[in-house]
């Protein structure tokens, strides 16, 4: 599936106008397997929201990500929080 997205992509990327895309690849592939692999219990929907989320990051966009999603970050952002109080 990913050499075959990543092709698509490329494929593309060639095309007048979408040049910008090939150089978000490598960008685009991380986002991919961090989205598989950071996500517990394969939740699929978390996935999708995870993976969206690229199309906010493509355009420099950093809110209004998936419900699910959104509520993981503020536990995250705020863990980091409080380890920074605590050291």
């Amino acid at each position: 599936m990913l050499t075959a997205s990543k092709k698509t992509v490329m494929k593309v990327a060639k095309q007048n106008g979408c040049e910008i895309l090939g150089e978000w690849l490598k960008s685009m592939v991380n986002h991919l397997y961090w989205c598989a692999l950071s996500t517990k219990d394969s939740d699929e929907e978390m996935v999708l929201e995870k993976w969206l989320s690229l199309t906010n990051h493509l355009h420099n966009k950093h809110r209004r990500h998936g419900k699910k999603l959104k509520k993981k970050m503020l536990t995250w952002t705020t863990k980091k929080q409080k380890m920074a109080q605590t050291q």
